[in-house]
């Protein structure tokens, strides 16, 4: 069933934060690019993606994935979505072909309503990601009153109508104490860059860890005890 925009922005006009001392307050019905620093870190890049959609609605939310990003990363399951703080009933996936189709599905969610934020995750250099493009998809996500979060990996950034971009890439976690077990691995953790925004932010850089039972950001515990970084797989993917 179609929610009115108007009944959305009634609930969540005002913008979101990263839930971090300083972060940066973010327009919430908008385009918001998140880059991998290099093609091995995708996974950090739609763990990320998945946070940000997480601090900005409480809406289900659709994952559109290009075929592949799930060849080269892996495809999402229940107990990783669960394990990131989303219920998988929450999540409508959606697979796609290619960037050209990537962009179609994700510009007719946005404009729809439906969903709260609309996760796009692409991989590679395509022409279809031109200044055009984004400018139809942040239109949309203001026509529609949803948030707009796309994920590239292995591509570099270009000209675009996008909110805010951000370049990602793994950090190494803190091990928890409550847990009792020294090969636990701690929170995810991730080195964030915000490289563009056009809320006139300026470009900085956190290192920050997702705390999915009260789905923000946190900062690192004091440094002492690191855990290894995380290899391969996104939040919530497994082998395809």
């Amino acid at each position: 069933m179609r929610q009115s925009p108007s009944s959305s922005r009634s609930c969540d006009q005002v913008g979101f934060d990263l839930g971090m001392p300083g972060s940066p307050e973010l327009k919430r019905y908008a385009l918001h690019e998140v880059y991998a620093a290099s093609a091995a870190d995708a996974a950090a890049a739609d763990g990320f993606a998945l946070a940000l959609a997480l601090r900005a609605s409480t809406r289900p939310l659709v994952w559109i994935v290009e075929s592949r990003r799930r060849t080269e990363a892996g495809s999402p399951y229940a107990t990783g979505l669960k394990a990131w703080g989303l219920a998988p009933a929450d999540v409508l996936l959606v697979r796609v072909r290619d960037a050209p189709a990537l962009l179609a599905a994700a510009e007719e969610t946005l404009r729809s309503g439906a969903a709260g934020v609309v996760v796009m995750s692409g991989w590679g250099e395509h022409r279809a990601h031109d200044l055009t493009a984004s400018r139809r998809l942040s239109l949309s996500a203001s026509e529609g009153a949803t948030v707009a979060v796309l994920a590239r990996a292995a591509a570099q950034p270009r000209p675009s109508a996008a909110e805010t971009r951000w370049r990602v890439h793994p950090a190494p976690s803190t091990r928890l104490e409550t847990v009792g077990d020294d090969r636990a691995p701690g929170r995810p953790a991730f080195h964030v860059a915000l490289t563009r925004s056009r809320g006139g932010f300026r470009p900085r850089e956190w290192i920050m860890e997702w705390d999915r039972e009260q789905r923000s950001f946190v900062e690192p515990q004091a440094p002492g005890d690191l855990v290894s970084l995380p290899v391969g797989r996104p939040a919530g993917a497994r082998a395809a």
